[in-house]
C-alpha cells in the first residue's frame, strides 16, 4: 500500500485549519468519476484546491472524510463495470464538509494518495461483491451542480488487451505462460466492437494540409488499401492498370514516390508513409479516393465476430464485408512473408485497425481486408455478405486474449481512442497520452518472469518473418516492464538484424528509449526519446526527463516534467520507484516541492522488498524534501542516518548535505567542514557527486580567504565532468571569485605574493577585455606598494606584450617606466618608454588628446637619462617643456645629480618664487628644504653674492624651522664652498630627490 507520508509544519496546520472554516460562499466544485483496472476499481475526486482528508473502512462501507465542504459532480461515475465499487453517495449535510460514503465488499484492500489535484482511492479485487442500491442511482440522484466536462463523440474501441502472451499457441497445458487470461465466452457467437482508424507513420512530415490519393479506371476496380512497417500499400485486381495512384494538395510534389509491384491477378503500389496524417477512402469501383489528412476522423469499420465451434474446441473469424472481389497474395518485400488480400469494390468496406490472434494477425486496414497468416493451412474465403478466416480444426480464440489490437503502436489518435473508453480518461489532459503498457507487458512480474521468458524463447524457434519479430518484440516489452534494462536492449537488437529500418519507426525508438534510461545510458536514451514523432506522447516526457536527469541537466529535466503523476502510479513496482525517484529529484532540484511530494508517496519506504539502494535515495530525498519545507531538524535526522549507512553513494551525498546544512546554521567550524568534505572526498568516486563535493570544499576554502587551495579544488572538480551543467556552474564560481580577489577591498586582505600566486596559477580565468587588464594594473600596483618592483614590472611587461593596446597600452608602458625608475632600473625603463611612444602614436591617429600622456613621457625619459649620467640629454628633454612644477623639481633634480650648482639654483629658485613661500613665516618642511637646497646649491657654484643675500631673505623663517643649525652653517661667508665640511654637505646633497614622489604617483597610476 503506498500512503500519503504526512508532512505537517505551522504554517501547514494554519492553513488547515483555514480549509475547514472556509465559507459557505467559497465552496469549491469536485469532479468524480470511476475507472476499471485489472486488479482494482479506481475512484477518483478532482479539486480545484485539493483539502487535507481521512478514509475509514467499515465492513462494506467505505467513508471518505474531506476537510473542505464542496459539491461533488457524479456523472463520471459508472458503476456498472466496476468490480470492487457499488453504490457511491454522499452522506455529508449541506454546508458541511463533504463526505462521500462508497459500498465495497467486505474486507477489501485499499490503497489511497494525492497526486496534483485528485485524490484517488484503489479498492483492490477481494472476495464477496459491493452493493449495488437500486434506489440510489449515482449519476441521477447526487448532486451535480457543476458543470459537466465536454463530452467526447462516441467512438467505439476495442476492448483493452491482457496481459497474455503472443505464444501460447506453441505451448503444452503444462508449459503454457504463467500470465492472467481471460476465459472464453460460452456463447457460440460474439460481436466485437470496431476499431477506430491509425494515424500512419514514417516518412517526414510534409505539411498540415489534406491531400489526395486518385486511382481511376474506365472499368469496375477492386482495391485493398493497408499499412504495415512504415508504408502505405494500395492493391488493385486488374494487372492491366498502367496508371499509378496520383497524388493531389498543396504539398504534393513533397510526397515519397510510388513503388510498382505486379502480382498474379492483379498490381501492388507502395509509398513510404509521411508522418502525422490518417487515411479515410472514398468512392469506388472506378474511381477511387484515398484521403490524407492530419486530421483524425471518426470511423466506422465492418464488425469482425468469433465463431465457435459446438465443443468449444476452436472457430473462425468472420468479417461482415460486402461487395468483396478477390482474394490475393503478396509477398512483402520488406518482411518476406506473404500477405492475404480480400480486395472490395466500396469504400464502406474496411477492417480497421489491426489484431492480434494465435494463428493470423490483421493489418491497419483502411479499405478491404490484409491479414497475415501465422498457420500454413489458414483459409481466407469472401462470400457474398462476409469474409471467413478458418483452419481445418478450427481457430484458436478467445475474445478478450485473440481479438486485441496489435501491441506496437505509434498512433496518438488510437492512443487517445483506448484513453476514451477508460472512465478516468479526460479529455482535456492530453500530456497523459501513453505509449507504454508496463501492466500488460509485465505477464505477472517477477515470479514468473523467468518462465515466461523461456516459453517465449521456445516458441522462436518455428517462427519467421513477422511472427519472430512480434515475439521477439514481446519478450523485449517483458523484460523492461520487469526493469530488466539490459535484456531488453539485447533483444531489440536482435530485432533489429531481423528487420532492418526498424530502428527508424517511433515505436521501437520508444522501447529502445526506455531501456536505455532504465540501464542509466541517459544519451543514447535522450536520442531516441527526442524524435518529432514521439513528442505527441505525453509519457514520453516523463522518459526525457529521467534521461536529462542522468546526463545532470536538470533545467531541461524540469522543463519536461508533468504535474499529473497518475500514469506513474500504475506503472509496475520496479519501474514506478526508479521513476519517482528520479522524477523526485529533479523536482526538488527546481523547488517543485508538491511534486516531488506527490512522488515520493508513490514509493513505500516500509515494503522489505525495497532495494537498499532506492530505500537510501527515498530517505534522502526525504531530507532535501524538509529542507525545502524549512524543516532543518527533520532534514538533519534523514541525511544523520543515511551519512552512517551501508550505501556508499548515499553515505556521500548524506555526508555532504549534512555538512553544508551545519556550516550554514553554524553549528560546525569552517575547519570542520573542511575535514569533513576532504574525507568524503575518497568515499565516492565518479559522476557528478564527486564533482559536488569539491564544489562544495573548494567553496568553503574560499570562503575562507584560502584562495589557492578553494581554487585547486574547483580546478579538480570540473576535471571530474567537464562537459556537465555542473562543471559549467563550477567555472562561473571560479571566475566569479577570481574576479572578486581582485578588487581593491579583498586584494587588499591578500598577502601580494599569495595574490601573484593565485594570478600566475589562475591566470586563464582572466576576464577579455578592460576588466581583465584592470586585474592586472591592480595587482601590480598591490606588489609595487609591498616594494616587489620586479614582480610588478614582470606583470606589466607581460600585460604589454599579449593584451594592452593602443590607449591602453600607453598607460601600461608610462607605469611601467615608472616602476623601473623606482626600482633603479634606468635602461629598461627607456625600453618601456619606447613603447610608450609607439602607442602614442597608434592612439593619436585613433582620435583624442594625449597630450598629458606625451608630457608625462618627456618627464620620465629626462628621469631615466639623467639616471643614465646622460645630463645634458636630459636637459635637453626638458627644454621643450614649460616650467610647470613637475619640470622645475626634475630639472633641479637633473642639475643636481650632475652639479650643475648654477642651474640647481636657479631652479629651486623658480619653483620658490612660484609657491610664494613666506619670508617671515614657518616654512613647511617642503619649503624648509626648498630654501635649504638652493642655499647649498648658490655655496657649491661659489655665488658669494647670492647666497648672502639669500641668507638675509630667509634667515627670520628659516630660525622657526628644524633646519636653522644647517641653514646657518651653509650661508655663513667661512663656509664657502664647503671645504670644511665636506661630508656634512655630501649627505645634504645626496638626500635631494625632487622627482621621487611624482614617480610614486605614476607608479599608482594617479
Amino acid at each position: 500500500m503506498h500512503l500519503k507520508f504526512p508532512i505537517i509544519t505551522g504554517l501547514f496546520l494554519s492553513l488547515l485549519l483555514c480549509l475547514w472554516a472556509a465559507p459557505a460562499n467559497a465552496q469549491d466544485s469536485v469532479d468524480v468519476r470511476t475507472g476499471a483496472h485489472a486488479d482494482y476499481s479506481r475512484l477518483v475526486f478532482e479539486w480545484s484546491n485539493v483539502p487535507s482528508y481521512e478514509v475509514d473502512q467499515q465492513g462494506d462501507s467505505l467513508m471518505i472524510n474531506f476537510a473542505k465542504e464542496a459539491t461533488p459532480n457524479m456523472s463520471g461515475i459508472n458503476t456498472q463495470g466496476l468490480s470492487n465499487i457499488g453504490t457511491v453517495s454522499v452522506a455529508s449535510p449541506a454546508g458541511e464538509p463533504l463526505v462521500v460514503k462508497v459500498r465495497v465488499a467486505p474486507e477489501s484492500k485499499l490503497r489511497h494518495f494525492k497526486i496534483g489535484k485528485r485524490i484517488i482511492v484503489d479498492v483492490y479485487n477481494g472476495a464477496g461483491e459491493p452493493m449495488r442500491d437500486a434506489s440510489a442511482s449515482t449519476s441521477k440522484s447526487l448532486p451535480q451542480s457543476s458543470p459537466k466536462k465536454k463530452e467526447q463523440p462516441s467512438v467505439p474501441v476495442a476492448n483493452p488487451p491482457t496481459q497474455t502472451t503472443l505464444a501460447q499457441k506453441n505451448l503444452n497445458e503444462a508449459d503454457k505462460v504463467v500470465a492472467p487470461t481471460s476465459s472464453l465466452s460460452t456463447k457460440a457467437k460474439v460481436e466485437m466492437p470496431a476499431l477506430p482508424m491509425v494515424k500512419v507513420q514514417g516518412a517526414p512530415l510534409v505539411g498540415d494540409q489534406p491531400h489526395v490519393i486518385t486511382l481511376s479506371s474506365t472499368k469496375n476496380v477492386g482495391m485493398v488499401a493497408f499499412e504495415r512497417s512504415g508504408y502505405l500499400w494500395i492493391v488493385l485486381d486488374d494487372p492491366s492498370l498502367k496508371v499509378a495512384p496520383v497524388i493531389s494538395g498543396p504539398s504534393a510534389d513533397k510526397f515519397p514516390k510510388f513503388e510498382r509491384f505486379d502480382l498474379n491477378g492483379g498490381v501492388a503500389y507502395r509509398m513510404r508513409q509521411p508522418d502525422g496524417f490518417f487515411y479515410y477512402a472514398e468512392g469506388g469501383g472506378q474511381l477511387w479516393r484515398l484521403i490524407v489528412t492530419p486530421n483524425a476522423r471518426r470511423s466506422n469499420p465492418v464488425r469482425v465476430e468469433t465463431m465457435h465451434n459446438e465443443d468449444m474446441s476452436g472457430g473462425s473469424l468472420t468479417w461482415a464485408m460486402n461487395n468483396t472481389g478477390r482474394v490475393l497474395t503478396l509477398n512483402d518485400p520488406l518482411v518476406g512473408d506473404n500477405i492475404s488480400l480480400v480486395l472490395v469494390t466500396d469504400s464502406g468496406q474496411y477492417a480497421g485497425a489491426g489484431r492480434n490472434y494465435v494463428e493470423l494477425r490483421t493489418l491497419d486496414s483502411f479499405v478491404g481486408l490484409a491479414l497475415v497468416p501465422k498457420a500454413s493451412d489458414l483459409k481466407l474465403e469472401a462470400m457474398s455478405t462476409e469474409v471467413e478466416a478458418k483452419r481445418t480444426q478450427g481457430l484458436a480464440l478467445s475474445p478478450k486474449r485473440d481479438t486485441a489490437p496489435v501491441e506496437l503502436k505509434a498512433d496518438v489518435q488510437d492512443i487517445v481512442e483506448e484513453e476514451k473508453a477508460d472512465p478516468d480518461y479526460v479529455e482535456e489532459e492530453v500530456s497523459q497520452s501513453r505509449i507504454y503498457n508496463f501492466g500488460r507487458w509485465e505477464m505477472g512480474g517477477d515470479g514468473v518472469l523467468e518462465k515466461n521468458t523461456r516459453v517465449l524463447m521456445i516458441g522462436l524457434g518455428d517462427k519467421e518473418g513477422g511472427a519472430k519479430i512480434e515475439d521477439l518484440l514481446t519478450i523485449a516489452k517483458l523484460d523492461l516492464a520487469n526493469g530488466r534494462g539490459h535484456e531488453a536492449l539485447g533483444i531489440l537488437s536482435l530485432v533489429q538484424e531481423e528487420l532492418k529500418g526498424i530502428e527508424e519507426t517511433p515505436e521501437f525508438l520508444s522501447l529502445r528509449g526506455a531501456a536505455n534510461v532504465i540501464s542509466g545510458k541517459p544519451d543514447a536514451a535522450i536520442k531516441d526519446l527526442s524524435v518529432d514523432s514521439l513528442k505527441k506522447f505525453g509519457e514520453i516526457k516523463y522518459w526525457k526527463a529521467m534521461a536529462l536527469a542522468g546526463l545532470e541537466d536538470w533545467k531541461q529535466a524540469n522543463d519536461n516534467l508533468n504535474s499529473d503523476f497518475t500514469i506513474i502510479d500504475e506503472y509496475p513496482k520496479h519501474i514506478r520507484e526508479k521513476v519517482a525517484l528520479t522524477l523526485a529529484e529533479v523536482s526538488l532540484r527546481n523547488a517543485r516541492i508538491d511534486e516531488a511530494e506527490d512522488l515520493l508517496s508513490l514509493i513505500d519506504s516500509d515494503d522489505v522488498r525495497l532495494s537498499l539502494s532506492k530505500k537510501s535515495a527515498w530517505k534522502y530525498l526525504m531530507g532535501e524534501l524538509y529542507l525545502q519545507l524549512g524543516d532543518d531538524e527533520k532534514a538533519l535526522e534523514y541525511w544523520k542516518k543515511l551519512s552512517n549507512g551501508e550505501d556508499d553513494y548515499y553515505r556521500a551525498k548524506a555526508g555532504l548535505s549534512l555538512t553544508k546544512l551545519q556550516l550554514d546554521n553554524q553549528k560546525i567550524t569552517p575547519a570542520k567542514a573542511v575535514d569533513r568534505l576532504e574525507g568524503l572526498r575518497y568515499v565516492w568516486r565518479g559522476d557528478e557527486l564527486e564533482t559536488l563535493i569539491n564544489y562544495r570544499l573548494g567553496e568553503v576554502y574560499i570562503e575562507n580567504d584560502d584562495y589557492m587551495k578553494g581554487l585547486s579544488v574547483l580546478r579538480n572538480a570540473i576535471s571530474l565532468s567537464p562537459e556537465s551543467e555542473m562543471a559549467r556552474e563550477v567555472t562561473d564560481f571560479m571566475s566569479q571569485n577570481f574576479r572578486d580577489l581582485f578588487t581593491e577591498e579583498r586584494l587588499a586582505e591578500v598577502s601580494p605574493l599569495d595574490s601573484l600566486q593565485v594570478y600566475e596559477e589562475f591566470k586563464e580565468l582572466t576576464p577579455a577585455g578592460k576588466e581583465g587588464d584592470l586585474f592586472v594594473l591592480k595587482l601590480a600596483q598591490r606588489l609595487a606598494d609591498a616594494d616587489l618592483l620586479g614582480r610588478a614590472s614582470a606583470l606589466l611587461e607581460y600585460q604589454l606584450k599579449s593584451r594592452l593596446q593602443g590607449a591602453d597600452a600607453l598607460t601600461g608602458a608610462i607605469r611601467l617606466s615608472a616602476i623601473r625608475l623606482l626600482d633603479n632600473k634606468p635602461e629598461m625603463a627607456l625600453d618601456a618608454l619606447d613603447i610608450a611612444q609607439n602607442a602614442l602614436g597608434q592612439a593619436r591617429n585613433a582620435g583624442g588628446d594625449y597630450s598629458a600622456q606625451a608630457r608625462q613621457i618627456k618627464l620620465l625619459r629626462a628621469r631615466a637619462l639623467s639616471k643614465s649620467n646622460q645630463i645634458n640629454d636630459a636637459l635637453q628633454e626638458l627644454s621643450s617643456l614649460s616650467n610647470g612644477e613637475d619640470v622645475l623639481r626634475l630639472r633641479a633634480d637633473i642639475a643636481w645629480e650632475g652639479k650643475r650648482w648654477p642651474q640647481a639654483a636657479q631652479a629651486f629658485g623658480t619653483l620658490i618664487q612660484q609657491d610664494a613661500v613666506s619670508t617671515t613665516q614657518p616654512p613647511s618642511n617642503y619649503e624648509a628644504d626648498l630654501i635649504l637646497n638652493r642655499a647649498i646649491a648658490l655655496n657649491l657654484a661659489g655665488d658669494r653674492v647670492s647666497l648672502d643675500n639669500w641668507r638675509q631673505k630667509y634667515d627670520a623663517a628659516m630660525k622657526q624651522s628644524n633646519k636653522a643649525q644647517l641653514f646657518d652653517l651653509i650661508t655663513r661667508q667661512r663656509t664657502l664652498g664647503m671645504v670644511n665640511n665636506k661630508d656634512t654637505i655630501t649627505n645634504l646633497v645626496s638626500e635631494v630627490d625632487m622627482f621621487g614622489d611624482f614617480l610614486q604617483r605614476y607608479q599608482k597610476g594617479n
